[in-house]
């Protein structure tokens, strides 16, 4: 289950519900298989949902071997490949870049699934997330100049993002 919501975190995963996870039977246990990703990748961060929220395993802890793959995830080396691989640009990407960022800040900082799902979920579809919130503040206290490249924008909000992300953490770390 964690190896699935690690997924749908990264590419944001607008569909993923109970029908769109196949279950195998292995002798005693199930493997559980994620189908249907047409709805990933979005442009935006408002419609994220994920069935797993609702499963008493998004409230564990990252297992050993999640941490270690949540640590290894390079966004700037998978941004580069979906570039080239599927021709999306670096604003197709962003959705993407931003929700495996808080992935790996949150586990991290000790964050289970459930705790950084509830930052990129919407509680109320008429209301923004967390995230979308923290997105609407970096863009705000960024000051953008004529001058800047498309890169140097991208690198600026990105960073004042990420010093929202780690206040946030922090927040929920010492709830915890």
């Amino acid at each position: 289950m964690q190896k699935i919501g690690i997924l749908d975190l990264q590419i944001i995963n607008n569909d993923r519900h109970e029908g769109n996870i196949l279950f195998q039977r292995k002798g005693n246990s199930y493997k559980l298989i994620p189908i249907d990703h047409g709805f990933s990748l979005p442009h935006a961060l408002d419609r994220a949902w994920f069935e797993w929220m609702n499963w008493p395993q998004a409230k564990q802890p990252f297992s050993s071997e999640s941490l270690a793959y949540i640590e290894r995830i390079d966004v700037g080396k998978d941004t580069k490949m979906l570039e080239k691989k599927l021709g999306m640009s670096a604003d197709d990407l962003r959705p993407m870049k931003i929700s495996t960022t808080l992935l790996k800040k949150g586990a991290a900082r000790g964050l289970t699934l459930h705790q950084i799902g509830q930052m990129v979920c919407r509680e109320d579809l008429n209301e923004p997330s967390l995230l979308e919130k923290m997105v609407e503040e970096a863009t705000e206290k960024v000051k953008l100049t004529d001058n800047e490249s498309l890169a140097e924008q991208e690198t600026k909000l990105l960073e004042v993002l990420s010093r929202l992300m780690d206040e946030e953490i922090a927040v929920r770390v010492h709830k915890m």
